[in-house]
């Protein structure tokens, strides 16, 4: 890394103490706490309802692990098992943040619902 004046200087010397202060956290078993910026995460989810009626919703807490660098700007969902839901899974409007969001599903009939997949994070 080439530095040509004082302001570079000091942001170069700030990255150096934070890639400083991350090995050391890593060596004491503490992983990096931030996602990169643009890196999408990937994770698993399910909902389950063992007694729903046609048309309720029912939602599932999502976490991000490590948290993301910027909050999404959607996830996308790949199904894996789906039982008696309408339609879903979707992001709870308001829910989404750089820790996590909340998904919901609506059931179709009366019954149990139960649906579980992947989901990947668009725009981290």
């Amino acid at each position: 890394m080439q530095l040509d004046n004082y302001a570079d200087r000091v942001e170069g010397l700030l990255a150096r103490l934070r890639l400083t202060d991350d090995a050391l956290r890593r060596r004491r078993g503490v992983y990096r706490l931030t996602q990169s910026p643009g890196a999408q995460q990937m994770g698993f989810a399910a909902i389950r309802a063992p007694s729903a009626s046609a048309g309720q919703v029912i939602g599932a807490g999502v976490s991000f692990i490590p948290t993301l660098s910027k909050t999404p700007t959607g996830l996308t969902f790949t199904p894996i098992h789906a039982t008696n839901t309408g339609s879903g899974p979707t992001v709870t409007a308001g829910s989404l943040t750089p820790w996590g969001c909340e998904i919901t599903v609506t059931a179709a009939a009366s019954g149990a619902v139960a649906w579980t997949g992947t989901w990947t994070t668009v725009g981290a």
